[in-house]
């Protein structure tokens, strides 16, 4: 864990947006699935679009990761991957949540988590090439960002990988340019949620990026958000945690999996949720 690093252009925690609402597919995705805005520490978290990962979201006991952190699975033809993620908050509290011994690398999946006393809320991350060659970015429309080689340590077992990170901005357009252009992530499509909310999704190798925009997003700028973990069994995992720390699972839009989130009150000070992988129990394309 790099505890004692700062986070360069750490940006400040966001103001706390509208009220949630659950809301339906617009009639141009009419083919899609309706999803839900719940509450995750007072933001709209808005679940990501299992089409935009396609056959690769991962399965019941298969995690997203690269083979050489164990089987699983990668979105092969992306050009970078996520290594690293910088929060605010209490170290502890870091730990807890995540089964982390109090001395040693805090690890999620295949992603290296620091805490900064210098920054507040998702205020930073990192990439690689997917070879685990450096890819040099100090920013992504305003977001600060690092060139990290992942140190290939894996945290508790039971977190299988970052299912996505949730941006919001002011401009989806903007933001997602900046993504393709800065990590070599095109925008895969943009889905119409209603109520003025658009979402845009980016894969990398290991992970989706989830841009947002809407009447949520008072701020100007681009801002980190709050992320997903995959979870090997999501009920006995909140069960663990206890219901003043997670919600109760509940179904997630996508068929068979179930989500629950971090709650405020836990003082996390990032917007975290987790998820089941696929229930889905065929091979992949």
């Amino acid at each position: 864990m790099h505890e004692a690093r700062t986070a360069v252009g750490c940006t400040p925690a966001p103001p706390a947006p509208q009220s949630p609402a659950t809301v339906g597919v617009s009639p141009d995705n009419s083919g899609l699935p309706e999803f839900e805005v719940p509450a995750i520490a007072s933001h709209p978290y808005v679940e990501e679009d299992q089409e935009a990962q396609g056959a690769h979201a991962p399965l019941k006991g298969q995690p997203r990761q690269a083979p050489e952190h164990g089987s699983g699975l990668t979105f092969p033809n992306a050009l970078v991957r996520l290594t690293a993620l910088t929060v605010g908050g209490s170290s502890q509290r870091w730990r807890e949540l995540f089964r982390a011994s109090p001395s040693g690398e805090l690890t999620i999946a295949d992603v290296d988590v620091s805490v900064s006393a210098s920054c507040e809320g998702l205020c930073g991350w990192g990439f690689s090439a997917g070879d685990g060659s450096t890819v040099e970015v100090s920013e992504v429309d305003g977001i600060a960002t690092r060139p990290v080689i992942s140190t290939g340590s894996q945290g508790d077992p039971r977190f299988l990988a970052i299912d996505h990170v949730v941006v919001n901005t002011d401009d989806l357009m903007r933001t997602s340019a900046a993504i393709e252009s800065t990590l070599g992530a095109p925008l895969r499509r943009v889905r119409d949620a209603g109520h003025g909310v658009s979402q845009g999704f980016h894969v990398v190798n290991n992970t989706v990026i989830e841009v947002v925009s809407g009447p949520h997003v008072t701020h100007i700028g681009a801002r980190l958000w709050g992320f997903v973990v995959v979870v090997d069994d999501i009920f006995e995992f909140a069960s663990s945690m206890g219901p003043d720390v997670m919600t109760a699972p509940k179904p997630a839009v996508q068929p068979g999996r179930h989500i629950s989130s971090v709650r405020p009150e836990a003082a996390l000070g990032v917007p975290v949720a987790f998820m089941s992988p696929r229930a889905r129990d065929t091979d992949l394309d």
